[in-house]
C-alpha cells in the first residue's frame, strides 16, 4: 500500500487549515525520508482539487517516518 501525508493526517480530506497541516507534514516526512535513505521519496500522481499532481509516496516500511512527521507537525 502507498501512503501519503494526505491520507494519514487526521482530517486531511476536510477543508481549510487541514490542507496546510497536510502539506507541512508531507514536507517534514520527505525531509526525514531523505535523511534516512539519502534520496528523495518516489512520487505518484494524485488528483488534488481536480488537478493531477505528483505527490510523495511512502510504503509500509516507511510508515514510522510518516507517523513521526505527523506527530511533529503542529495542528
Amino acid at each position: 500500500m502507498i501512503h501519503t501525508a494526505g491520507n494519514k493526517v487526521e482530517g486531511c480530506r476536510e477543508r481549510e487549515k487541514r490542507g496546510e497541516r497536510c502539506i507541512a507534514a508531507g514536507k517534514r516526512a520527505a525531509k526525514m525520508y531523505r535523511a534516512r535513505h539519502g534520496a528523495p521519496p518516489p512520487k505518484h500522481d494524485q488528483t488534488v482539487r481536480g488537478l493531477v499532481v505528483p505527490v510523495n509516496s511512502h510504503t509500509e516500511r516507511d510508515r514510522g517516518i510518516l507517523e513521526a512527521a505527523i506527530r511533529e507537525t503542529p495542528r
